[in-house]
């Protein structure tokens, strides 16, 4: 059984040809980031494109209720797949890279030569 899903602001009802017939995007209540919920089956009639805090919930294996304040909708799907952008926490984590000792040589080279005037004639500037 499939915890319950339960979205915080718009979520994103996107209809899709394939075999994934509706995913569900949004930000999470617990603040976990951008949530992309898959469901494996056709989406319900009337669904709109975008729903304010939404729940999604697993009635049994293979039914599942979409919640919206005080519409409810009620969809088939044989499988579900819950994807977590994990890109911010992860960039996060890591240090920034430090500019290689060489590049940072040239570059304070170029900048103190062309702050000169042979740097000026170099450039084409008159001096």
């Amino acid at each position: 059984m499939m915890a319950p899903v339960i979205f915080r602001g718009t979520v994103d009802c996107r209809r899709e040809p394939g075999p994934l017939g509706l995913i569900l995007a949004g930000a999470t209540a617990d603040g976990a980031g951008t949530v992309y919920l898959a469901l494996q089956g056709k989406a319900p009639a009337g669904l709109p494109a975008q729903l304010q805090s939404a729940r999604v919930s697993e009635l049994e294996p293979g039914s599942y209720r979409i919640t919206c304040g005080t519409d409810e909708w009620t969809l088939a799907a044989r499988a579900h797949f819950l994807f977590r952008d994990v890109s911010q926490a992860f960039y996060a984590a890591l240090p920034p890279r430090p500019v290689p000792w060489r590049k940072r040589l040239f570059w304070r080279v170029i900048l103190w030569l062309s702050s000169t005037p042979l740097g000026g004639l170099l450039a084409g500037r008159d001096a």
